[in-house]
């Protein structure tokens, strides 16, 4: 069995192979732009989802152990 861990890193991964291919076919005429802008897009998407998974997660652990 994986541990949660990895099971994290191969979803980052996952989502960021994804990400990639969506911002170079957007923007692929800006070269000279490409990885700093990549790189603040990629760090801001990736916050972005972990918050919403902790916010998924705390209502999903709440309705748990608070309807007993």
């Amino acid at each position: 069995m994986k541990s949660f861990k990895d099971q994290t890193n191969k979803t980052n991964a996952i989502i960021k192979v994804i990400l990639k291919r969506n911002f170079l076919e957007r923007f692929h005429n800006h070269k000279m732009l490409l990885s700093r802008l990549y790189k603040i897009f990629e760090a801001d998407y990736l916050n972005a989802l972990r918050v919403k998974f902790d916010k998924l997660f705390n209502s999903q652990y709440n309705s748990i152990f608070n309807s007993h």
